[in-house]
């Protein structure tokens, strides 16, 4: 779990959000668990708030 994702490709991505919980899981390692859940619910949240689109590269420039 040494791979770090943007908050806009998480956001925008389950397969990855399931990796990387399925990924934590796998070690046994609860800092680590807690860590990838932080991370995806971070990230769920930053789309559901609408923030998400704040973070995506203008397409008028």
């Amino acid at each position: 779990m040494t791979q770090n994702f943007s908050d806009v490709e998480l956001a925008q991505n389950h397969a990855l959000q399931k990796n990387i919980i399925d990924e934590a899981y796998a070690t046994g390692d609860e800092t680590l668990i807690e860590q990838a859940i932080i991370q995806v619910e971070a990230a769920h949240r930053l789309k559901n708030s609408g923030m998400l689109e704040w973070l995506l590269p203008n397409e008028d420039d």
